[in-house]
């Protein structure tokens, strides 16, 4: 139920999407839906009703009943598809596993440059300013620009990993002294640069 993420045909697919980054930050493995392709309508009193669910959104009846529910696939037949076809909730969330596969890929780059430089970091800390820009708990904030934005912070991320093996961590900035901890996980040989200066490392980090 709104605004926690869920799957209803009238709130946003951004839910279903932010839920998997909410996973991999809590460490929750697995995901089970109830129900993906329940085509019926299951009145108060009992029994069941055949239903279009192209026409009618509903399986349970009666107060608090939910758009979608039950139903995360469509009959293909209509479009000449012998099978089902996914509802752009689910394409949501299948985007959300790809976004999943993306962090734990980041994850093990950062594990390798641990274990390079002897680095104290911990991956939940670096990505803690991303996870708040895009929830706080298990509320999202629905803002697409800030999931956008996260997406190409961790490419960058990776991609300075793939090419350099170099680690930048970014703290939380303190708002009351404008400060903000930086730090550089890098080969001795590579050059940094602080406000156009020319900063030495020592063992891979600034000295």
């Amino acid at each position: 139920q709104y605004p926690y993420p869920g799957f209803k045909i009238d709130e946003s697919n951004l839910g279903p999407r932010v839920m998997m980054w909410m996973q991999k930050e809590y460490d929750v493995e697995g995901f089970l839906y109830w129900g993906t392709s329940i085509y019926l309508e299951i009145p108060d009193g009992g029994g069941t009703i055949p239903r279009n669910p192209y026409e009618y959104p509903y399986v349970y009846s009666g107060a608090g009943r939910v758009t979608g529910d039950g139903r995360i696939t469509y009959p293909g037949k209509m479009y000449g598809i012998d099978g089902p076809v996914a509802s752009m909730r689910l394409e949501a969330a299948r985007d959300g596993v790809e976004d999943y596969e993306y962090l734990w890929m980041l994850e093990q780059k950062i594990n390798e440059v641990k274990s390079t430089y002897g680095a104290d970091v911990d991956f939940n800390e670096i990505m803690a300013p991303l996870y708040r820009s895009l929830y706080s708990g298990v509320t999202p904030n629905y803002q697409v620009d800030n999931l956008s934005a996260a997406r190409e912070e961790v490419a960058e991320m990776l991609e300075l990993l793939e090419s350099s093996g170099s680690l930048i961590s970014v703290g939380e900035v303190d708002t009351v002294k404008s400060e903000v901890d930086v730090e550089i996980y890098a080969p001795a040989t590579a050059e940094v640069y602080i406000d156009g200066s020319d900063t030495a490392l020592t063992d891979g980090v600034p000295a």
